[in-house]
């Protein structure tokens, strides 16, 4: 369980990261449909072929959401407390870490299918967009993407897995070692991670 529960973190993380130009104008859900299609398609071609399609996805990864509103929300109040030099510092460290730590786990992709039940208007510019995975054994695995629109595009700015909050989890752990560290020592903490 505790396998497949880091793979679909993965994948929950990785489409967080995909998104096309082409999709500025359509809906939240339209937009995250298109990135989950464009990771599955991937990770198919990965499994029927058995070569690495790591390349392709960190490649889609590379423009496809707002680093640093992702950023900042994972830091919360503590993100005023760093300088513009140290916030982009941050981002960049952040963005590798979960690169890092969620691309190599997609190995454990076998033909799961992502079913869109609904999305949810936040605002303006915020929507929810709820899914679940559908695994071929065991229990279905819930994940809401919380997206935000910017310069006419809907981006991913935090997944909530089981009730979870990807950017909550490591604002906590962030706040935390920012009560005995300084910004520049966590930056390094993260990059060491890495």
């Amino acid at each position: 369980m505790k396998k497949h529960l880091s793979f679909f973190l993965s994948l929950a993380v990785l489409l967080m990261l995909v998104y096309t130009p082409a999709q500025a104008a359509n809906s939240a859900t339209t937009t995250l449909k298109t990135s989950v299609d464009t990771v599955i398609s991937l990770l198919k071609k990965q499994k029927e072929t058995g070569q690495s399609q790591r390349d392709q996805i960190k490649h889609v990864m590379a423009d496809i959401f707002d680093k640093t509103e992702l950023s900042r929300r994972a830091l919360g109040i503590a993100w005023k407390n760093f300088t513009p030099d140290q916030q982009a510092r941050f981002v960049t460290a952040f963005v590798t870490l979960l690169d890092k730590t969620y691309v190599d786990k997609l190995d454990g992709f076998s033909g799961e299918t992502v079913i869109f039940e609904h999305e949810v208007s936040l605002g303006p510019d915020k929507a929810e967009v709820a899914t679940k995975i559908v695994r071929n054994s065991g229990a279905d695995i819930p994940i809401v993407y919380r997206m935000i629109l910017n310069d006419g595009v809907w981006r991913i700015y935090d997944v909530v897995i089981e009730g979870v909050s990807l950017v909550r989890n490591y604002r906590k752990q962030f706040n935390s070692l920012l009560q005995n560290t300084t910004p520049d020592k966590l930056i390094e903490k993260i990059n060491s991670m890495a």
